[in-house]
């Protein structure tokens, strides 16, 4: 019986199942796993990728499992909610399904290392559109509005992944380690005369870790201490980033802390924690 089979799985595990199928590591098999269609495309990580996150040292059990957590997320002047789901798989990767709130909503489904590589996503977003204008003929004024839906879905599988994927795993104070991601993303929308696309990159980062520190700081419910982990890198056409993230020693997690690149830096403000009970 998998996780996706099992008898009161969650809702969140639930929704992830099109990627667990594809996520479940299995070093001891050949064969392909099975994939996992959607309107964009379909889910599915290579082979060899399979073999690396097998061979990763994933340790206990983690002793604060995450269940939920919500967010503020602000840009600039902008400020938009989040909420995500966490599912810690069989396999040690983790099944994070998160809901954005704002003009119209975001909903990704995502299978992660650590949560800090995203090894294979979905992502649906629906916005609404609503246009209200008055146009004159001859010397009367008429009223109209255009109400309008705007869908998108992606699919975004990698196709690389190396480096010190281990050091990743197990972060330890005062070292460094690096990794090389790539991937695949295909989208589709349903705005007029859309079709399918299909984009590519290749992110090479570097990551600096930093002592312990109480993690309540970051928000009073969350438990233990945590490792600052700043992580610089490049992607395919040579531009820069950075990514702030908190190593949750008790929960074995990453979470996204700031992101800067060049349209400016998002801060991720922790606004509520839930732990597996």
């Amino acid at each position: 019986m998998t996780l996706c089979d099992r008898p009161g799985a969650s809702i969140a595990l639930f929704a992830l199942c099109g990627i667990v199928l594809v996520g479940q590591v299995n070093a001891q098999s050949e064969a392909p796993s099975g994939q996992s269609a959607t309107a964009a495309g379909s889910l599915e990580l290579p082979i060899d990728i399979r073999r690396q996150l097998a061979s990763l040292p994933h340790g206990e059990n983690p002793a604060a499992p995450l269940a939920v957590l919500k967010f503020d997320l602000v840009t600039g002047r902008s400020t938009r909610s989040s909420q995500s789901r966490y599912e810690r798989l069989d396999s040690g990767l983790l099944g994070v399904s998160t809901l954005l709130g704002g003009k119209g909503a975001i909903l990704s489904r995502v299978l992660t290392l650590k949560g800090m590589v995203e090894l294979a996503s979905t992502t649906e977003s629906t916005i609404e559109i609503e246009l209200s204008n008055t146009v004159a003929v001859g010397k009367m004024f008429f009223p109209y509005s255009i109400h309008r839906t705007l869908r998108t879905s992606s699919v975004r599988n990698t196709t690389v992944l190396s480096g010190d994927l281990a050091a990743l795993a197990q972060p330890q104070a005062g070292t460094r380690f690096s990794y090389a991601h790539s991937w695949e993303n295909e989208y589709s929308s349903s705005a007029t005369f859309s079709s399918k696309k299909v984009v590519t990159n290749t992110f090479n980062v570097t990551c600096g870790v930093a002592n312990p520190a109480d993690v309540s700081t970051l928000h009073q419910q969350l438990r233990g201490k945590y490792l600052r982990v700043i992580c610089e890198g490049t992607n395919r056409e040579g531009e820069t980033f950075t990514n702030e993230f908190a190593y949750l020693l008790d929960s074995q997690i990453y979470l996204r802390l700031a992101v800067s690149n060049k349209l400016g830096q998002t801060k991720y403000t922790l606004t509520g924690v839930e732990y597996v009970r």
